[in-house]
């Protein structure tokens, strides 16, 4: 029958093989040889426990479980050590930091963002920016504050007072509402009428 002392011996051997498994299937069969259910050496070993006098049990069970800790820990740490191995391992095959890097993809901008880009930089032409937006709203789906505050308007979400106090120019976008303003501005028509501006 096996002591206290056996039982640390156990635990050191154990270790040191654990310690020494190269991967996961060798670390396996090793803890199924210390730890198995069946003929796990530590496990035949606690078996004894019931057979020993009742004085000898304390001494013994606290034997069993330090060593059995100890195994535990030394099969997560081995566990863990392999797994970092194995992510190095296939990083380094899987990444040639020798290559050189893939040329980068120049888009093109948008017609809109590069007449929009266009007449911010030109001081002459700043103006229009305004004029731009608004008339891209059936092409391009752009609207201007005051016409997203006109459909909002017109769809009942807002009062005409409300939409007065928010908007750029009170004036113009009164006359708006009432139906006043240039025939050629066609711009404004989806926003003046309960009809969707895209």
């Amino acid at each position: 029958m096996a002591g206290p002392q056996d039982l640390k011996a156990l635990a050191d051997r154990a270790v040191a093989e654990i310690a020494a498994c190269a991967d996961d299937a060798a670390l396996e069969a090793a803890r199924v040889r210390y730890l198995g259910r069946k003929e796990g050496e530590l496990t035949q070993a606690t078996r004894q426990i019931a057979s020993l006098p009742p004085k000898d049990k304390p001494a013994y069970g606290a034997a069993v479980n330090e060593a059995k800790a100890r195994i535990d820990a030394a099969l997560q740490s081995q566990s863990t050590a392999l797994h970092g191995a194995s992510i190095d391992s296939s990083l380094r095959e899987r990444v040639d930091l020798t290559l050189p890097p893939r040329p980068a993809r120049i888009g093109r901008l948008h017609p809109v963002t590069a007449t929009i880009r266009e007449y911010l930089l030109d001081p002459e032409k700043t103006s229009l920016i305004k004029t731009a937006i608004s008339e891209g709203v059936s092409q391009y789906g752009m609207q201007t504050f005051d016409q997203a505050i006109m459909k909002m308007h017109t769809e009942g979400k807002i009062s005409l007072e409300t939409a007065l106090r928010y908007c750029s120019n009170p004036t113009e976008f009164e006359l708006r509402v009432k139906g006043i303003h240039a025939t050629s501005d066609e711009s404004w028509k989806p926003f003046e009428h309960k009809e969707s501006p895209v």
